[in-house]
């Protein structure tokens, strides 16, 4: 029998892995809102690393975003953990 943190954890997991970008959300609100579920995660005991979340981020971007992209991943690691919101571009 599962308690009701392991199923709010399971909610939470499968809400962070089924998580899309929605049409029209600009692009700092759709990193809060991936931020914040993985916030929500860590709170009830998930172990998620900061490049999954960035890895998520990055494979749910809209195809206008297909530069940013690519940018990303020929930056170096230290720039790409910067944790710097105002790098975000809006869309």
């Amino acid at each position: 029998m599962h308690s009701a943190e392991t199923d709010n954890r399971l909610i939470l997991l499968q809400q962070f892995t089924e998580y899309k970008y929605k049409q029209g959300q600009n692009m700092p609100s759709h990193v809060t809102a991936l931020e914040l579920l993985w916030s929500e995660l860590i709170d009830v005991g998930e172990q998620i690393m900061e490049t999954q979340v960035i890895s998520k981020i990055l494979s749910t971007l809209p195809s206008s975003f297909r530069h940013f992209y690519i940018a990303w991943n020929k930056s170096t690691t230290s720039c790409q953990t910067s944790g710097r919101r105002s790098d975000i571009p809006s869309v």
